[in-house]
C-alpha cells in the first residue's frame, strides 16, 4: 500500500512531524502560460475579437473587459484574429504591465491592467504525508532510520541473513527485535505467487510495529 524496496516494505505511515533529514521528492513546475481570459465569439466575422464572455478571476475580468467589446489592439499589436493575439501573447510574461484597446458600442476605450504573476505547482500531488526509511543490513543485523513510519516488515533471504543465528534489528538506534526465525512455507508460497520470481524467494519475514 505504501511501498517496497527490495527487502523492505513501509506498511504504515504517520502524521507526525517529519525527521529533519526527511525530504519529499518532488518536481517544482512554474506555471508562466499567458492567458488573457475570455472566450472569443467564434461567429464574429469583422476586423478585431469580439468577447463572448470573460472569464472570473482573470486579468480580464481585473482590467474591465466586457461581453460584447471588440478587441482591436494589444499592446503595440494590432488584432485582427486569434493568430494575432497569439503573436502578441508571445512577446510578453506573466507580470508584465498590459494595455488592450476595444470597441465597446460605437467608443473606443483603453484598458489597463497587469497580467498575473508566475505561480509554481508540485509535479506530483501529494494528498497523504509520505513516510521515508533509511536502511542497511551487514552480518545478522539491520539497521533502520525512520520518519514518519509506524510498521515496517523484513524480508528474510538465506543469502542475507545466516539463519541459525539470531537476527538483531536497530529502529533509530534503539533495538526492536532480536531472534532467530525459520522458513515459513506457508509464505514463501504466498510470496512467489505475488512476485514470480524463482530467482530470489523471501523465506520469511520480520514484521515490526512501531513507536
Amino acid at each position: 500500500q505504501y511501498g517496497r524496496c527490495g527487502w523492505l516494505s513501509v506498511d504504515q505511515v504517520t502524521s507526525t512531524a517529519a525527521a529533519d533529514w526527511h525530504r519529499d521528492h518532488n518536481y517544482a513546475m512554474t506555471n508562466d502560460r499567458i492567458t488573457v481570459g475570455f472566450m472569443p465569439d467564434q461567429g464574429f466575422e469583422g476586423d478585431g475579437m469580439r468577447v463572448d464572455s470573460v472569464v472570473d478571476g482573470t486579468f480580464a475580468e481585473a482590467a474591465g473587459l466586457q461581453e460584447g467589446d471588440i478587441i482591436f489592439r494589444a499592446g503595440s499589436f494590432k488584432i485582427g484574429d486569434n493568430d494575432d493575439l497569439l503573436k502578441w501573447k508571445a512577446t510578453v510574461r506573466r507580470g508584465d504591465e498590459v494595455e488592450l484597446e476595444v470597441l465597446r458600442g460605437d467608443e473606443n476605450i483603453v484598458l489597463n491592467g497587469s497580467l498575473p504573476p508566475e505561480d509554481s505547482y508540485f509535479l506530483f500531488k501529494r494528498e497523504r504525508p509520505s513516510g521515508r526509511v533509511k536502511a542497511l543490513f551487514h552480518g545478522n543485523r539491520v539497521e533502520l532510520t525512520t520518519s514518519r513510519v509506524g510498521a515496517v516488515s523484513i524480508l528474510i533471504h538465506p543469502d542475507m541473513f545466516r539463519l541459525e543465528r539470531e537476527i538483531a534489528v536497530m529502529v533509530d538506534g534503539e533495538e526492536a527485535f532480536r531472534g532467530k526465525v525459520q522458513p515459513d512455507l506457508e509464505f514463501m508460497l504466498r510470496n512467489f505467487l505475488q512476485e514470480r520470481d524463482r530467482r530470489l524467494l523471501y523465506v520469511t519475514m520480520i514484521e515490526l510495529e512501531l513507536e
